[in-house]
């Protein structure tokens, strides 16, 4: 096995697997903004950003989803258990050797918030980096990347490879460029149909799922 190349990792994901996550990330936006809209009741109050980052979430798992039910996503989805809650569940997205899970953040080349799942795949991501000389005894596993996107409307999104320091902190190996920056085909997110909020039974399984880690969210926005 060779040691990980984090700049080509990032920049090396192929059109066909970058187009539909951006797309399906694009149409979480939109939907998102049509339930807000729809539910008054949820654009007041002290919870409108939690309410608006719940269905984002959400949303964003449900369109990568149904990108790959439809056929237009290649490689693979799996609903992965949070550690410790049977309840919870999160999307990994595989292509080949790379696995991608999804994280709103508020600017280009931010960090996204530490969790259990992050923090083990940027462990294994430092365990390839460190490889010298290459060793065949270390398990082939795979490149781990997170699609972040944000801020409000939908401003960026860029892949990130992440890695831990010395203190045991996440940080970031190598970003990809905005992947809704210039250089991009005429037309590659518009779609052949009008993008439309999800059918609410189609979201509501993984509502269910989801619903104890807002719970604990909106404990600590009280505290």
């Amino acid at each position: 096995m060779q040691p990980l190349d984090p700049s080509e990792i990032v920049n090396s994901v192929p059109p066909q697997v970058s187009w539909p996550l951006i797309q399906a990330v694009q149409r979480a936006y939109h939907g998102t903004e049509q339930i807000i809209a729809d539910h008054p009741i949820l654009s007041s109050g002290p919870h409108v950003g939690l309410a608006r980052g719940f269905n984002r979430y959400v949303l964003v798992e449900h369109h990568v989803a149904k990108a790959h039910k439809d056929a237009l996503l290649p490689g693979d989805v799996s609903w992965i258990p949070f550690d410790g809650n049977e309840s919870g569940y999160y999307l990994q997205y595989s292509f080949g050797l790379v696995t991608v899970t999804f994280s709103h953040v508020h600017r280009l080349y931010d960090i996204p918030r530490r969790s259990e799942y992050r923090i083990n795949r940027a462990y294994s991501n430092q365990l390839r980096l460190e490889l010298d000389p290459p060793s065949t005894t270390v398990p082939n596993q795979a490149a781990h990347l997170v699609l972040l996107h944000g801020s409000q409307s939908l401003d960026f999104a860029q892949f990130a490879i992440l890695g831990v320091d010395e203190r045991d902190r996440q940080i970031a190996l190598a970003y990809s460029k905005n992947l809704l920056g210039e250089g991009l085909e005429p037309g590659a997110f518009a779609g052949s149909e009008p993008i439309e909020p999800a059918p609410v039974e189609g979201v509501g399984e993984a509502q269910v799922r989801l619903r104890r880690e807002f719970t604990e969210h909106e404990s600590e926005g009280a505290s």
